[in-house]
């Protein structure tokens, strides 16, 4: 079960979806989306291809999974919910931001040119399996799990972990990292990483193939 609240212009709507979800999909267009509460459930609340501005899952009432399908059309995604999950398919277009305080996060898609990520807490899978990577990374706490590919511009870990050790990607390419706190590693990745330029290590730990 699921509530939600929807906002376009001046138009408020709140719906409750009773259920596990199952294969059931809300396709919509708004301006933003907040999914204020969910039951622990697999499919809490499922956005087929869904063209809205922001989407949010908000505090300690959410445990379920709020799941947007692919070739869904976003812009920032934000997670604050302590427990609960948001999985993001496959290229979802004008993705420019996520950012998360809690909980867990599964995405397949990446914006080279735009996306920007910024994470103060919970696990960060990230499984983007195509070239686009991201523009930026931001840690400063919790688990990021590089498990994608393609190209991140700028990185930088402030605190918590960073982790490409599970990576099975053909090749990852990092132009500019910068370490002030945390871990950063890349031992035991079977993916070819490589480093435009030095780790720039200000303090924490690095652990690299590459260094």
């Amino acid at each position: 079960a699921a509530i939600f609240l929807l906002t376009q212009s001046m138009l408020k709507r709140k719906i409750k979806i009773d259920g596990t979800g199952g294969d059931t999909w809300l396709d919509t267009s708004a301006s933003s989306c907040y999914l204020i509460g969910s039951s622990r459930s697999a499919n809490a609340l499922r956005l087929k291809s869904p063209t809205i501005d922001n989407v949010y899952m908000l505090g300690s009432a959410n445990q379920g999974t709020l799941a947007i399908g692919d070739s869904g059309d976003i812009d920032t995604i934000h997670m604050t919910a302590r427990a609960g999950t948001i999985t993001i398919g496959d290229s979802v277009v004008s993705l420019d931001l996520i950012e998360q305080t809690g909980g867990t996060i599964i995405s397949k898609s990446g914006q080279g040119t735009t996306l920007t990520i910024n994470q103060t807490g919970g696990l960060f899978l990230y499984h983007r399996d195509a070239d686009d990577g991201m523009k930026a990374l931001n840690v400063r706490a919790g688990i990021f799990e590089y498990q994608g590919k393609g190209t991140a511009s700028t990185s930088k870990l402030w605190g918590g972990e960073l982790h490409l050790d599970k990576n099975q990607n053909a090749a990852i390419t990092f132009v500019n990292v910068t370490v002030y706190d945390g871990l950063w590693t890349d031992k035991g990745s079977i993916a070819t990483v490589t480093y435009t330029n030095d780790i720039i290590a200000h303090g924490g730990s690095v652990e690299s193939i590459g260094t």
